[in-house]
């Protein structure tokens, strides 16, 4: 079937928004050596995107949606294009790429010092995962949580730069629940991890991080895998050495505490006495600010009073 003028624009257009071969063949009825020929004619290269073939504008919107970490699927849709073209201005544009974590580049946030750094690296240590994989050169360390606020919060802290997934998962009575998880993608930050703290890939039963402890990486920690129940607390970890440090720093301010196993070969750190949990409390939320509001609602209230809340 010949085509018009008019289709063979419509052609070029479509080409160069990222259309594929065989959907170009099925809109216009024709076949690949014709189309060959339309773009060779037309000096296109069949390397398929030509530099000027985005506008400022549209570069713009690509560079803006790309670094606010959007899916492909909106990206697709708002930039009427498939992924052979983003990831072409992905190099034009000289982005990082996403997913591999090879050359990245991040900052390493974890570096500053700061109580919000050590806050989220308790939280990490607690229910977090670093994949380093150095023979393939990628990895990558996330935290995951229940609830989609505490990875909000965490992706804003890291400047906006993790990913957020959503996995959906349903319990043995029905009941519907998601795990939210914020990703970073970077080598230099998951080798960091493994190599300068010391945190395995499977760093449940031998958690025992290059760090020193503090009240922040504590409240970190306890927001991930800590419990209250009726103005008590509770840390549990299937590190027993981990506790082990935990306890005798907390046991330096005279609190007194309580490590035994919890569950099969799951340990507990316990403060049962109401007069000692109030102590942590006021040690652990002296830096209110960056701490899971529901379990500080729930667990420092209770100290003071005589209510009998439990969270997880």
């Amino acid at each position: 079937m010949k085509l018009t003028n008019l289709e063979k624009e419509n052609l070029i257009k479509d080409y160069l928004d990222g259309a594929t071969w065989n959907e170009l063949c099925s809109k216009y009825r024709t076949n690949t050596n014709t189309i060959h020929k339309i773009l060779t004619k037309n000096n296109i290269s069949k390397n398929r995107i030509q530099e000027n073939s985005w506008s400022k504008e549209k570069q713009a919107l690509f560079i803006d949606m790309y670094t606010k970490n959007c899916t492909y699927q909106e990206m697709y849709k708002a930039l009427n294009c498939k992924g052979g073209t983003l990831t072409y201005w992905v190099h034009k544009l000289n982005l990082p790429m996403r997913g591999s974590g090879r050359n990245n580049n991040y900052p390493n946030k974890f570096l500053e010092g700061s109580p919000e750094s050590d806050y989220w690296l308790g939280y990490i240590f607690a229910d977090g995962h670093v994949n380093y994989v150095p023979k393939k050169g990628r990895g990558e360390i996330y935290l995951c949580s229940e609830k989609e606020e505490v990875v909000l919060k965490f992706k804003k802290w890291y400047d906006n730069i993790p990913s957020i997934s959503r996995q959906k998962y349903i319990l043995k009575d029905g009941t519907v629940k998601y795990l939210y998880k914020a990703i970073i993608c970077d080598t230099n930050i998951a080798k960091w991890f493994r190599t300068e703290l010391n945190v395995e890939n499977k760093k449940h039963h031998t958690l025992n991080p290059n760090c020193k402890i503090n009240w922040d990486i504590i409240r970190g920690f306890f927001d991930g895998d800590g419990s209250s129940s009726k103005g008590e607390w509770q840390l549990k970890s299937c590190s027993k050495i981990w506790l082990e440090r935990i306890k005798k720093y907390i046991d330096s301010f005279n609190i007194e505490t309580l490590l035994k196993i919890s569950y099969l070969d799951c340990w507990g750190l316990f403060a049962y006495k109401k007069s000692e949990a109030l102590k942590i409390a006021t040690l652990m939320y002296s830096n209110k600010y960056y701490c899971h509001e529901y379990k500080y609602n729930n667990f420092f209230e209770p100290c003071t009073s005589n209510s009998a809340v439990k969270t997880e």
